[in-house]
């Protein structure tokens, strides 16, 4: 993160990522969309 605020790409703020675990299904889709996207 500290990388992507150097770079302007966020803000300096107090971010709190949270992990959470996917399942196969959603894992699939969340792949699809992510090469959509770029």
């Amino acid at each position: 993160m500290a990388d992507a605020i150097k770079k302007q790409a966020l803000v300096p703020y107090l971010y709190y990522p949270i992990f959470v675990k996917l399942t196969e299904s959603e894992a699939f889709n969340y792949a699809k969309l992510t090469q959509r996207i770029g």
